[in-house]
């Protein structure tokens, strides 16, 4: 029995599948796969919204390395885990994933406060900035959170959030 067809059951049956062609684009195809598995190997939320001219300037990552230590900065990712660890006198760490990587954010308690809505929901997280360095440690001290959750709504990206 080579296929389906051979059996019993299917042998009546004919194969549809090529007069309904599916396709699907790449904002669902993204959509889909976060809903499915919070993931996507095929592409990051960041580099879709950037090729749909959704984001403006920012830096990514990769390239935060080459900004100077104190020099302001525009970075763009996706809320992967907020901590406010008890010993942190009122801080928060953010950690925010673009296409290259990750970007550790600090947020003080009055930049949070004035900011509340960005700050406890966004899923997509536009942090405007000063960018300290020690080494190969990066920090982005922030000034504005912009939530952009809006432009990729249906996500279903979850952060790990510690308090």
């Amino acid at each position: 029995m080579d296929s389906s067809s051979d059996l019993p059951l299917f042998r009546d049956v004919q194969d549809s599948s090529e007069e309904y062609p599916f396709t699907i684009n790449e904002y669902d195809e993204l959509v889909e796969d976060y809903s499915a598995t919070g993931l996507s190997l095929n592409q990051h939320p960041i580099t879709l919204l950037d090729k749909a001219g959704r984001l403006g300037r920012f830096t990514r990552q990769r390239d935060l390395q080459q900004i100077r230590h104190h020099s302001m900065v525009t970075v763009i990712g996706v809320v992967t885990g907020r901590q406010s660890p008890g010993t942190a006198g009122g801080v928060t760490f953010f950690t925010l994933e673009d296409d290259t990587g990750n970007i550790n954010v600090v947020v003080w308690q009055a930049t949070a406060r004035e900011q509340k809505q960005a700050y406890l929901t966004s899923k997509i997280l536009k942090v405007k900035g000063v960018i300290e360095k020690e080494g190969e440690v990066i920090h982005i001290i922030a000034g504005q959170l912009i939530d952009l959750s809006d432009e990729l709504a249906q996500l279903s990206s979850r952060s790990r959030d510690f308090h």
